[in-house]
């Protein structure tokens, strides 16, 4: 694969971008997002407590109902059961929405 970062004559694809952006440095991007993850980890954790983790417990129960073995942990959010999470968590939003338009 030709890099064309290269042979316009950059080390990386990340000086080449950010070249004559706002950012300036590839570094000062690193530092942008650092900051915003470090801002953001408290409030995305209270969020997802709120949110996600009923659902997974309540995923959970009716696995337990119909007798199939998890060896999960149900007051945690594993990274398999975010997908699932956010599509039911979309799916009731989706339907509030459409039973309010009508």
């Amino acid at each position: 694969m030709l890099f064309l970062f290269r042979a316009a004559g950059f080390q990386n694809y990340a000086k080449r971008a950010t070249l004559y952006s706002l950012a300036e440095t590839p570094e000062n991007v690193d530092e942008f997002l650092q900051h915003v993850c470090k801002k953001l980890r408290p409030i995305s954790t209270e969020v997802a407590r709120k949110q996600l983790l009923p659902i997974i417990k309540n995923s959970y129960r009716k696995t337990k109902m119909h007798n199939l073995q998890t060896d999960c942990n149900a007051n945690l959010i594993w990274p398999s059961d975010l997908p699932f999470a956010l599509g039911v968590k979309r799916q009731a939003l989706c339907s509030r929405v459409s039973y309010n338009s009508k």
